[in-house]
């Protein structure tokens, strides 16, 4: 009951706080008193006056505002709801930023997919090896220097006519000195022949997506990652497993 009676209060406000106001109004009208000098019924008109005010304010907000920012919250959650049930969960405008250290030793299973890019085996060189003396396994993806797919990256791209100088220095980085034998058979590095459309950091429950330009020169690139068990982590998944499938696998030396 009381419930029923605070929910009915609410949605009347507008109107009581008006009827309220002009009740004020009149009574502030209807006599004559003051208390040291203080008009009381001016005090009480005041009053009313500001009570009729108020309700008309919550009634124009009530009328034109709110439905408008209801919509803009409404159409703000379900973009973002839709963003995260396809599996989106965190994104950077610099993909340079991304700290993948933690994922790096800990992840059971690693796969690195890139053209030729050194940066990324030379900064966590050290974490690479950590994660081989602990048994986890490691595959890169990195384009085949000496089939068509790299011709035309150094065609169409100046200052990287080496790339075979560019894989040697992964595969250093990987094959790290203070590795056993036994910890350099966890790692395996296969060759594409492939212009990617992104490159990848896949570990056990996300994928990091670094995107590729389209048109020349060099730019700070975003990234995004999507978690296990989504549509996007699927489609990457499948699209990662086929270019694996379509690659050839380098012997370990």
């Amino acid at each position: 009951m009381e419930k029923h009676i605070i929910k009915l209060l609410e949605s009347r406000a507008r109107i009581i706080l008006i009827l309220l106001g002009f009740c004020l109004i009149a009574l502030g009208n209807s006599f004559h008193f003051e208390v040291f000098n203080v008009k009381i019924p001016e005090i009480i008109a005041h009053t009313g006056a500001l009570f009729m005010i108020v309700g008309m304010l919550h009634w124009l907000f009530d009328s034109a505002v709110r439905h408008h920012i209801q919509e803009e919250i409404f159409s703000t959650v379900m973009g973002s709801t839709k963003v995260f049930s396809c599996g989106i969960m965190n994104a950077t405008s610099n993909s340079k930023d991304i700290n993948h250290r933690d994922a790096f030793r800990n992840s059971n299973h690693l796969v690195i997919g890139e053209h030729y890019s050194d940066r990324l085996f030379d900064d966590y060189s050290d974490d690479f090896c950590h994660r081989h003396q602990n048994g986890k396994t490691t595959h890169a993806i990195v384009i085949d220097p000496n089939k068509n797919a790299a011709q035309f990256l150094i065609s169409s791209i100046p200052g990287h006519s080496n790339l075979s100088e560019a894989i040697d220095k992964i595969k250093l980085c990987l094959f790290h000195r203070d590795l056993k034998p036994k910890e350099k058979k966890l790692i395996k590095i296969f060759h594409h022949n492939r212009i990617l459309r992104y490159s990848f950091v896949k570990t056990d429950n996300q994928i990091w997506i670094r995107m590729f330009t389209n048109s020349s020169g060099r730019a700070n690139v975003p990234g995004f990652c999507v978690k296990a068990g989504t549509p996007l982590f699927d489609f990457f998944t499948n699209d990662i497993d086929r270019l694996i499938e379509e690659s050839i696998e380098v012997p370990n030396e």
